[in-house]
């Protein structure tokens, strides 16, 4: 059962081999999407106080 799920894992790895800044554009853009929630979280709950 282990070495069943050991080969399932390693077929399924994503293997990118001489692309790390596609990793890195990656990591950027969704801390990017989540700064910009947080960021749009807060100033609606700063209008709606506001009001």
């Amino acid at each position: 059962m282990q070495y069943f799920l050991l080969k399932l894992l390693k077929r399924c790895r994503i293997k990118i081999p001489h692309q790390p800044f596609l990793l890195d554009f990656v990591k950027f853009s969704v801390l990017s999407l989540i700064l910009g929630f947080c960021w749009y979280i807060k100033r609606r709950q700063w209008i709606i106080i506001k009001s």
